[in-house]
């Protein structure tokens, strides 16, 4: 009987055949300057056809608001995309907590302060996660983000109030649920963890996670060519395409996936302090070096006998 029902669907397709794949009237855009642009990623496409570029940590928080993605063939043309959401979100795993002070503020006794070190100087909106090893406990929990110009000098008047809110687990039988914080846009490499404990003993907490929402790029290639995502650039618009990639309903799988070549590192604040600290080593030896040539330099004139 289900092969009786089934029959008219088979011989439907066999006569119609298989869904055709469309193919967009603009397939390259105009050329493009990409020395503007701070970041460039080449990767290869493969083959002709649709593909789906998924975009990485990286780009998402190195981009002004994905406003700047553009996609260039080795000539520098641009090849037209369309921007989408997509899931499951981007996870970036931080480094443990670190346990420390406010500068300049002296806070009580029964409040824990961690320091929480982000991946990127730019974070765009995510998800913090922080899960606690104990069985049962009440925490305020207190985030705050450095204000905007001022990530070096960090007092209270210096930061931004991002969370307050309590987390809880009463139930020794099961293992806490993560606390999950709706973060907005932080620019900084530091975010701050105030835990008050009132009584107890300092609450225990795994390493921290990030969540991004993450994205996709659809895109046409009309050539097996390696194509380069720039992105990176504050003073360019959103593109303009006249491709309409968006009206085009494509299978989804007959959509290539393609993925980006690894990041570049983003040296960690430590790495940063010592690259600055090896630049002003250097920097001083050179002057102290400069000054010493110009000291011997008076002292070989002065005593040169005169006629």
């Amino acid at each position: 009987m289900i092969a009786l029902l089934a029959f008219p669907l088979l011989f439907a397709q066999a006569i119609t055949g298989p869904e055709e794949i469309p193919v967009p009237a603009v397939t390259r855009g105009a050329p493009l300057d990409p020395k503007p642009f701070a970041h460039r990623r080449t990767f290869e496409t493969g083959s002709i056809g649709w593909k789906r570029l998924e975009l990485d940590a990286h780009v998402l928080s190195a981009s002004r608001d994905l406003a700047d993605l553009r996609l260039v063939t080795g000539g520098n043309v641009q090849i037209p995309y369309i921007l989408e959401r997509s899931n499951p979100p981007v996870r970036v795993p931080l480094p443990p907590l670190e346990k420390t002070d406010l500068p300049g503020v002296k806070v009580p006794a029964s409040t824990s302060v961690y320091r929480v070190e982000l991946p990127f100087p730019s974070i765009p909106r995510s998800t913090l996660t922080v899960t606690a090893l104990d069985p049962v406990f009440e925490r305020d929990i207190v985030i705050h983000a450095p204000a905007p110009g001022h990530d070096r000098r960090l007092d209270r008047s210096l930061l931004d109030r991002i969370y307050s809110g309590t987390y809880a687990h009463r139930d020794p039988g099961s293992p806490p649920d993560p606390l999950e914080i709706e973060l907005p846009p932080v620019r900084g490499r530091h975010l701050y963890i105030e835990v008050r404990e009132g009584d107890n003993a300092p609450l225990r907490l795994q390493k921290p996670e990030l969540a991004l929402q993450a994205y996709r790029l659809r895109f046409y290639v009309d050539a097996a060519e390696p194509l380069t995502l720039l992105y990176g650039n504050p003073d360019v618009r959103p593109p303009l395409y006249d491709s309409a990639l968006e009206t085009l309903r494509v299978p989804e799988n007959s959509i290539g996936p393609l993925a980006l070549p690894p990041a570049p590192p983003v040296p960690s604040v430590d790495e940063q302090k010592e690259q600055k600290g090896r630049v002003l080593f250097w920097a001083a030896l050179g002057l102290s070096i400069v000054a010493l040539l110009f000291l011997v330099a008076r002292l070989v004139r002065g005593g040169e006998p005169s006629e």
